[in-house]
């Protein structure tokens, strides 16, 4: 990844160059030289990533997957789904039964 992407990315999440720099254990100027590069080492992007308390996936446009919330959230709502899908089969059983009758009487 390039440093000018990095640098967007630093700045979108709200963190100045001087603190991710504190934070890496490197000087301001380090930090702005790493940032000028073409080409960012993955290593680095690690150290970053990790300071600014994100996966370093968020540098790639990429997310996890899940996190666990939202996999707590999966399973909520899968939950909610199988019981949506029992009360619409019970339902419809029902609609058969009824019509069934109905049609008997005829």
């Amino acid at each position: 990844m390039n440093g000018k992407d990095v640098r967007k990315k630093i700045k979108e999440r709200g963190f100045t160059y001087r603190k991710i720099a504190q934070l890496i254990g490197e000087s301001e100027q380090n930090l702005q030289n790493i940032l000028n590069a073409a080409d960012v080492k993955s290593g680095t992007l690690e150290r970053i990533a990790a300071a600014m308390k994100e996966n370093v996936a968020y540098f790639y446009n990429e997310q996890p997957i899940f996190t666990m919330l939202d996999y707590e959230e999966y399973i909520a709502v899968r939950s909610e789904n199988r019981l949506l899908r029992q009360i619409i089969e019970e339902k419809e059983q029902h609609i058969r039964l009824l019509s069934d009758q109905y049609f008997q009487k005829e």
